[in-house]
């Protein structure tokens, strides 16, 4: 639907946001292993806290992160890709909050995991895809660049949402 240019651009902006996913990675190397462990020991009260404790560091750690590509995207899309993908500024913006609740779901997809419930998983993902792709269909030629990343924030999100009420 989008001419090369405005796919390019579209790129920047979701590279600048995949920042927000080292964080998670970080802390997911130690708490898969401890998630299946307390699974196997039924200790709920110690996968909460677990739970929690690494949601609290994520969000420490990219909150600041989202916030100044929210505040600043011009300053980093120029000083990284130059002035020539400034129109990814919006995008950008509208991202940052989604990539923020994208952020979350690692820890709740690796309780999952533990929990041996990866064909829920496979389900969760097929159908987010399916949202995303539908969104994008109905949004990009109205919308352009804007109007996918509002389709990818919104399906983060709703993914987001999801995760929480199966591992509640």
């Amino acid at each position: 639907y989008l001419p090369p240019e405005q796919v390019g651009i579209y790129a920047i902006a979701i590279t600048l946001i995949s920042v927000l996913g080292i964080a998670p990675e970080l802390f997911m190397q130690l708490f898969l292993p401890l998630m299946s462990k307390y699974f196997a020991e039924n200790n709920l009260s110690q996968i909460k806290a677990i739970v929690r404790r690494v949601n609290k560091w994520v969000l420490i750690g990219n909150i600041p992160v989202a916030l100044a590509l929210f505040l600043f995207p011009g300053v980093f899309i120029h000083t990284l890709f130059g002035a020539t993908y400034a129109s990814a500024e919006t995008s950008v913006k509208i991202l940052a909050f989604g990539g923020l609740f994208s952020s979350l779901s690692n820890s709740l997809t690796a309780v999952l995991t533990a929990k041996g419930k990866s064909q829920l998983l496979a389900y969760n993902v097929t159908g987010i895809a399916l949202l995303n792709l539908l969104l994008n269909l109905a949004l990009v030629g109205s919308y352009g660049i804007e109007g996918v990343a509002c389709a990818t924030a919104f399906t983060w999100t709703v993914f987001l949402v999801i995760l929480l009420v199966q591992v509640r």
